[in-house]
């Protein structure tokens, strides 16, 4: 099984890659997880080399996690294309010998199609936040006016939905996610 997790940035896709990284999903080597800051101080459960690959890609479409009007992975240059889906392989080269395996960047909602050619049983969970807690998130962390977070989150929302068609895909709601933490964990877990 390879998890995906889907989801805005500040949403709880951390949060939420850790249940399942505890539920026995492999991550990856420690140390090729993003650290811990202020921001996310129990972790971000991030691969390093999954978020330089996708910053790298963005940085060549001249774009960035909240500028991304010019990122459509449909319409990204073969030699481009050629050179992600390379740097991309020598990542799943390290996880497929550890199945189930799970990776989360907030950026594969944008990103998505150009890792599916390479994934054989690839499931999708949402994670979704109600979309003013998340600007707010935004606000304080990145300085963004609310109406800018909010954009956000319904743009990713809206890509993370439509990268994901057709594949099998589960949602987790942040807020349900804390309020009632072992119901929603054993939904997810089911």
């Amino acid at each position: 099984m390879q998890i995906i997790v889907l989801g805005m940035h500040r949403a709880g896709t951390s949060a939420v890659t850790r249940l399942i990284n505890l539920m026995g999903a492999y991550l990856g080597p420690e140390e090729q997880f993003l650290p811990a800051t202020p921001d996310n101080p129990k972790g971000y459960w991030e691969r390093i080399d999954v978020l330089q690959l996708h910053e790298w890609l963005l940085e060549k479409l001249n774009a960035d996690w909240h500028l991304v009007s010019t990122v459509d992975p449909h319409q990204i240059d073969p030699e481009l294309r050629e050179a992600f889906t390379q740097r991309a392989r020598k990542i799943l080269q390290g996880l497929e010998g550890h199945r189930p395996w799970v990776m989360k960047d907030p950026r594969l909602c944008l990103l998505l199609p150009l890792w599916l050619p390479l994934l054989e049983v690839p499931i999708c969970v949402h994670v979704v936040r109600h979309p003013l807690a998340t600007a707010r998130s935004l606000e304080k962390r990145d300085g963004f006016p609310l109406y800018f977070g909010a954009a956000l989150w319904e743009y990713y929302a809206a890509c993370s939905l439509l990268v994901s068609s057709g594949l099998p895909r589960f949602s987790v709601c942040y807020e349900q996610l804390v309020e009632q933490p072992v119901a929603t964990t054993q939904a997810l877990y089911e």
